[in-house]
Formats: C-alpha cells, sequence, structure tokens
C-alpha cells in the first residue's frame, strides 16, 4: 500500500511531519484528520506515493527528512544535509570529542590510538557524505536521466535508460518511447509502452497520461488532448489526470468553461503541497485568456514563488518553470512592458524550443515580434 507523507499539528499540539499507508490521498487526509490530526498538509500526491517506498527509506531518513531533501539545491545541498544530520543530531558528542582533542593538544600529551580514533570520529562523517554524492549512484544515474529528459536530450536518455537499475519497469519504458518519438521514431516508441496498456502492469489513467507525453515529444500535440480524456474516463476522480487536462484544454482548445469545471473537480479533493500550486498555476493561465493580465501577473508570480523551492526536486521542475515564465512574458507585453517580456522570454525559450513548443513561443512572437525567435545556437530565425 502507497505511502503518504504529511505535515500537520499532532492531537498534543505539536508540529510533526509523519506517513501514513493509504489507498489515496483523500483517503490518508481523512485517516489522519481521524486520529486527531489537524492543519494538515500532504507532501505525496497518488503519482509519487506510487514510487516512493519509503519502508526502505526509514531506514536511514525521518519522514520529515525526506521532506526536506525535497528542497536541497542539488548534490551539495544534500552533501550539507547529511553534514547537518550527523554533526547536529550528535552535537553533544560531537562537542565533547572536540573538546577532549583541543585539550590533549593543549597539554601537549603524547599522541596516542585514541587520538587517532576521535580525529576519525570528528572526519569520517564528512568524508562519507562527499564520497556517497559524488560518486556514481543510482539516484545519480536516475537524476542525469530525468535532466536529460527534461532538456529533451533524447539520445542521452536512450544511452541512460539502459544504464539505470532499481528503476520500475514502465519508468524506463515510457523514458525510451518519449525519446524515440523526439527521435522522428514514434511508432518504435509506442511498441515499447505496448505491453503496459492492459492496465494489469500500471493503471489506465497513468499509461494513457504518459502516452500523451509521448505525442508531445514527437510534437503530435493533436495527440495528446485525446490521450487525457481516455485518462480521465479511467479514472474520473484524480486531481492528477483533472488538473494534466485542463492545463492542456487551456492551451491547445482555449476551453475555459469546462477547464474550470476540472479545476473546481480538483480543488474537492486532498492534494499536495505540490499540486496546490499547480492549481494556482491553471488559475493564472485562466485569467491570461481571459484577459485579466494585471491579475494574472500576480497569480503567475505567487505560482513561480511557490514552485521555485521545489525546482530542485526534479529536474522537470524546471520546464514547468519555463512554461510559467513563457507565461509571464506574454502577459508583460500585453501590459506594455517589453523589456520584461523580454526577459522572461529568453529565461524560457531555449528548452520551450528543445521542446518544440511552437504554440507558446508563436504567442510570444506575436506580441513581441520575429526578431526574438532563433534556434538554440543562435544561428538564424526560427
Amino acid at each position: 500500500m502507497p505511502d503518504y507523507l504529511f505535515t500537520a499539528k499532532s492531537p498534543s499540539g505539536k508540529k510533526v511531519t509523519e506517513h501514513i499507508k493509504a489507498e489515496s490521498a483523500d483517503e490518508a487526509h481523512k485517516i489522519a484528520s481521524h486520529s486527531g490530526y489537524t492543519e494538515i498538509v500532504l507532501h505525496t500526491d497518488d503519482v509519487s506515493a506510487r514510487f516512493t517506498d519509503f519502508d526502505a527509506l526509514s531506514e536511514n531518513l525521518t519522514a520529515r527528512d525526506y521532506v526536506r531533501l525535497r528542497t536541497m539545491p542539488g548534490r551539495w545541498g544534500s552533501i550539507r544535509f547529511l553534514l547537518g544530520k550527523f554533526y547536529g543530531g550528535n552535537w553533544k558528542w560531537n562537542l565533547f570529542v572536540l573538546v577532549v582533542l583541543v585539550v590533549r593538544r593543549w597539554l601537549q600529551m603524547e599522541w596516542r590510538f585514541a587520538d587517532y580514533f576521535l580525529i576519525v570520529w570528528l572526519v569520517a562523517p564528512g568524508v562519507w557524505a562527499i564520497v556517497a554524492q559524488l560518486l556514481p549512484n543510482r539516484s545519480l544515474k536516475f537524476n542525469q536521466l530525468i535532466e536529460a529528459s527534461a532538456w529533451a536530450r533524447w539520445n542521452d536518455v536512450l544511452e541512460l535508460a539502459d544504464r539505470v537499475k532499481g528503476v520500475p519497469a514502465e519508468e524506463l519504458a515510457f523514458r525510451k518511447a518519449t525519446a524515440l518519438a523526439g527521435l522522428g521514431k514514434l511508432d518504435e516508441g509506442l511498441a515499447i509502452v505496448e505491453p503496459f496498456s492492459d492496465g494489469e502492469r500500471m493503471p489506465q489513467h497513468m499509461y494513457h497520461s504518459r502516452l500523451s507525453e509521448v505525442f508531445a515529444a514527437a510534437g503530435q500535440f493533436e495527440k495528446m488532448l485525446p490521450c487525457m480524456e481516455h485518462a480521465l474516463k479511467a479514472m474520473p476522480d484524480d486531481p492528477i489526470v483533472q488538473l494534466d487536462l485542463a492545463m492542456q484544454l487551456l492551451r491547445f482548445q482555449r476551453d475555459l468553461p469546462r477547464c474550470k469545471v476540472l479545476l473546481d473537480q480538483a480543488r474537492s479533493h486532498a492534494l499536495s503541497d505540490v499540486l496546490q500550486v499547480f492549481v494556482k498555476y491553471v488559475e493564472g493561465i485562466i485569467a491570461v485568456e481571459e484577459q485579466r493580465f494585471p491579475e494574472a501577473r500576480q497569480i503567475m508570480s505567487d505560482t513561480h514563488a511557490l514552485l521555485a523551492p521545489f525546482k530542485d526536486a526534479s529536474p522537470l521542475m524546471g520546464s514547468v518553470i519555463d512554461r510559467i515564465h513563457m507565461y509571464q512574458a506574454l502577459i508583460e507585453a500585453k501590459l506594455g512592458n517589453d523589456d520584461a517580456a523580454r526577459k522572461y522570454f529568453q529565461n524560457a525559450a531555449l528548452r520551450l524550443f528543445a521542446h518544440k513548443s511552437k504554440d507558446l513561443i508563436e504567442r510570444c512572437r506575436k506580441e513581441l515580434g520575429p526578431s526574438i525567435m532563433i534556434d538554440p545556437d543562435g544561428s538564424r530565425e526560427w
């Protein structure tokens, strides 16, 4: 059964971070509430819970540790976290050892085995923390795979997918399929993921959601919406599917009435802290499409500020932030602030160009002029 992480006020009134097993985020929130917890903030949605084995993680990490790690800035942030966990968690012993060493050196006492042992006690955890993060490992390889996917480096994705171990088969299959689609081999990619379409190896709604990503990589955006409609039919009460479909309807059809219905449906569920940010993101896009540009500017600014702490949780967050920047460019252009619009555009253009997001780029081009449209190496207009 999936594990859900949450922070809340315990029945005793203390703020705690815990984990709970449940079939869904809604059920996890209900169980926590019935157990006397209040002010509940979920940190896990139904997708991340499927791929999080907290029982394995809990050998070395508490629930609070795991939540903190989501916002650590890269490997060096993880190193600082590990150092803080050891030296901070054992600060009394570490202080005692340090005092003993200083006193023995101040008294110029003869070096003995105990001195070397105490030095190793202080230094070894720091060395281990650095080595553990810098040496090749399963987590690092998977992050490299996701980073390559986030930047549409499809050849790298195919190479890294064959080297990553300990990842669910469907995850690797869809990464390969997306890469092949991006390289113009859509049929080959679809053949790789077809065995997962039976609803046995992965839920139907997840299969169709991921299939939309494959078509996106191929530049066949018109096939994304049918995939998401299938996903919604398979799991009509899933807030992730509702939000994903709303974003695609806004982007490709500007279907505001239906998007608002989907947004209201998503809000009725227990949402993780990250999904709550995506709710605000959808609200911002709706404001853009309704030409409420001053309000849209504030919503998108708030959305970016809320999402920024999670940018190191996954390289894919960078793709979302770049789409936010593209909408911010459009908003500023509509408000007559061309310099700000161009700055936002330049922050986002490289990645969106790589992912063939021509619809968003063309909207900015219409407002800012064709001169901003250059390819990644700057050699020609697009």
